[in-house]
């Protein structure tokens, strides 16, 4: 009630201040855990879901999975690759990968109306990768005879906005 702290005691009564340091602790979600919900709309074809990352921290050379939930939107007349990048606030990249969906198992072409699929990316950081906070950006593109042709991502307002979305971000430590 008067805002003082109470002073930590050992199991041996011996004070040992007003605070205790425990080592590291990282907190797990439960495997069932649901994603982490979104609502981005891609060139209303695909609408991502939800997301969640293996890890938030990694060293150059380590891999992180990064798992999408899609819904089909409508059926697709293209086939579509989801790119899926770290990147830092000067633009530089981390960590990139570009593919189809589900490592190709499941073209876009092939998706039905209002399906679901959740898509685990693997990406390895780079071994040159700097130190540093990077944003995890999404993009959704196909090739358009010798052209890259991005599904734009659409707000609930409805006006175009950009290419890509950033979900969250990554820090990669030494």
């Amino acid at each position: 009630r008067t805002g003082q702290r109470l002073p930590a005691v050992t199991a041996n009564g011996e004070q040992v201040g007003d605070n205790l340091r425990f080592g590291r602790i990282e907190v797990q979600p439960s495997p069932d855990a649901p994603p982490i919900p979104v609502s981005v709309n891609f060139g209303g074809r695909m609408h991502l879901t939800g997301y969640d990352l293996s890890k938030r921290i990694a060293q150059p050379g380590e891999s992180i999975t990064v798992t999408l939930r899609w819904d089909a939107l409508r059926p697709m007349e293209k086939d579509y690759t989801v790119s899926v990048q770290l990147v830092d606030s000067s633009q530089r990249k981390a960590a990139q990968h570009d593919g189809p969906p589900l490592q190709g198992a499941t073209p876009t072409t092939t998706w039905k109306q209002h399906q679901t699929l959740t898509d685990a990316i693997p990406l390895t950081i780079f071994p040159d990768a700097s130190a540093g906070v990077y944003r995890v950006r999404i993009a959704v593109y196909a090739h358009d005879q010798g052209t890259i042709e991005h599904l734009p991502v659409i707000p609930s307002g409805g006006q175009m906005q950009t290419d890509h979305v950033t979900l969250t971000e990554v820090r990669i430590t030494p």
